[in-house]
């Protein structure tokens, strides 16, 4: 799973990994199931900006516009088909270096990149906490930093395939 705050390179970094031959889960909303993370919608939105990264997946020929005064495009991905384990989440933010973190910093790591509480009533916010308190303790949680240029992300992927 790949959390972190809007434009920090989530799908530009999914975009790279679909077009290196991974499977997408889910897009901006995936929904928890005990240890897995149910399939969602199997689409992208990427910036024009990522293009170069874009024109690597077979739906880019078929991408739609976002909104009209945006260059962000939605794009058709190939998606499993079944719930997949959640075995790790990737805090992306914007820098360098790759750090794993684990207990109540990983917790504090995932409440605060989660907008859904807002919208919780106090009962579902308990359940959300619970889940993401045993989400910090079975998966690995790491912070990944991403530099500026799209042309940095190779080898920032490969220290990560390194991880496992």
């Amino acid at each position: 799973m790949l959390v972190g705050p809007s434009g920090v390179g989530k799908s530009t970094l999914a975009a790279e990994w679909i077009a290196r031959g991974a499977q997408l889960v889910a897009d901006d909303l995936g929904a928890l199931d005990g240890d897995a993370i149910r399939v969602g919608f199997g689409r992208l939105k990427l910036w024009d900006s990522a293009s170069a990264v874009g024109q690597r997946l077979a739906g880019w020929a078929e991408r739609t516009r976002v909104h009209p005064d945006h260059d962000k495009f939605s794009v058709a991905v190939p998606l499993v088909s079944e719930p997949r384990p959640l075995l790790q989440v990737l805090l992306l933010h914007r820098g360098q270096g790759i750090e794993s973190v684990s207990g109540s910093d990983a917790l504090l790591q995932l409440l605060a990149n989660h907008r859904l509480p807002e919208i919780l009533t106090p009962i579902m916010q308990r359940r959300w906490f619970e889940a993401m308190s045993g989400l910090a303790e079975r998966a690995e949680v790491i912070r990944v930093g991403l530099p500026g240029p799209l042309e940095a992300l190779g080898p920032v992927i490969g220290r990560l395939e390194s991880l496992g």
